[in-house]
């Protein structure tokens, strides 16, 4: 193992990829466990309606994953991440501070766009 991170070391883009991939991975899974969470406090939501509102978060996301193939080849693959983390960080800010339900699934429908890139 000691051999392995030392040959690591000296790939620095492959050390950066995964710390990158590490660091995001985390920040996607507190963003959906916390959401559920989150949801089902602020607005009283059953598990059922939770699960739901999972479903909708990963139709989304499945939708976005067919079509980002083509702004990938459009833009690049970093201005397509780029654009997908600012999605992502926007729509998490802006999800926290709505009080009404139907803004709240649509704004949250909206992060799920912004997961499927990555």
């Amino acid at each position: 193992m000691k051999g392995s991170l030392g040959r690591l070391v000296a790939h620095r883009n492959v050390l950066r990829f995964l710390l990158a991939q590490m660091l995001y991975a985390a920040a996607l899974l507190a963003v959906f466990a916390f959401g559920g969470i989150y949801v089902a406090g602020t607005f009283h939501m059953t598990f059922a309606r939770v699960t739901a509102f999972g479903i909708l978060l990963n139709v989304t996301a499945g939708l976005d994953s067919f079509g980002i193939g083509w702004v990938d080849d459009w833009i690049g693959p970093r201005r397509t991440i780029l654009i997908a983390l600012g999605g992502l960080i926007l729509t998490s800010a802006f999800s926290v501070s709505i009080r009404d339900r139907t803004l709240f699934w649509i704004v949250r429908a909206a992060l799920g766009l912004s997961v499927g890139p990555p």
